[in-house]
């Protein structure tokens, strides 16, 4: 069962989870930790979070999915996001992935995910999985083009405690099929609950703009789109985006 530990504050639940696990080797699988307020919360790529304290979801998760090949490790944000989704999607329907992982709902972004692997050899050594959901923030003032609540959206404040523990349930749903070597429903699922997965979209390559529809994703993440004409071409993440 996971372990849950609360902070009133913290530098980001990412960063004390690691220091955690650096000082204490032996800590458990499954170890949560969660905070009202981080003032150095990141996304991918050192992008920044907005979050006001007290609002919303921040934390990080522990796994150590050793039985996981490191090149099948995009199985982590699969999984990850597919417990996001669920959840959400059980509160209103209408919450999709955006690949790699970030979850929206229409165009506006609800949560993030930064997921850090430590690998050793062919394996995935430790996972520390962390995670910020817009619970009940009822005003972002970054410069974010586009973070949605779940306030905004519903009307209604939800308890983050409770939401995060639903979450943690069903991401562990899902993890436990990976271990079990259920990789394919997992994909199949994720596949099916990415956000524009149907017809063309406008994207950009850093250079230009094209059309084109998402046709595939590998296990290791990567991400091919065929254009109208039929070619298809391949790209990892930060060398494609949605034009939204």
């Amino acid at each position: 069962m996971p372990e849950y530990i609360h902070l009133t504050q913290t530098h980001s639940t990412n960063l004390y989870l690691r220091q955690i696990l650096e000082s204490n080797p032996l800590v458990e699988e499954g170890l949560v930790i969660y905070a009202d307020f981080q003032d150095a919360g990141r996304g991918q790529q050192g992008n920044s979070w907005e979050s006001e304290a007290n609002k919303n979801i921040l934390c990080s998760l522990l796994l150590y999915p050793r039985r996981i090949n490191a090149q099948d490790q995009f199985i982590i944000s699969e999984i990850v996001s597919l417990g996001i989704a669920d959840t959400l999607n059980s509160i209103q329907d209408g919450f999709a992935i955006k690949w790699p992982n970030d979850i929206y709902y229409g165009d506006k972004k609800v949560a993030g995910i930064l997921i850090e692997n430590d690998l050793s050899g062919k394996v995935i050594y430790d996972s520390i999985i962390g995670f910020g959901i817009n619970v009940n923030q009822e005003e972002f003032k970054s410069d974010a083009p586009n973070p949605l609540s779940l306030f905004q959206l519903t009307g209604q404040h939800f308890d983050c405690e409770q939401l995060l523990r639903s979450i943690i349930n069903r991401i562990f749903h899902y993890y436990d099929l990976a271990l079990k070597g259920d990789t394919s429903r997992i994909h199949s699922l994720y596949m099916e609950s990415l956000y524009r997965k149907d017809g063309c979209h406008l994207f950009s390559d850093g250079q230009k703009h094209f059309e084109a529809q998402i046709a595939h994703i590998d296990p290791t993440g990567m991400i091919t789109l065929e254009e109208k004409d039929g070619n298809k071409r391949v790209f990892a993440f930060k060398e494609v985006e949605f034009i939204i």
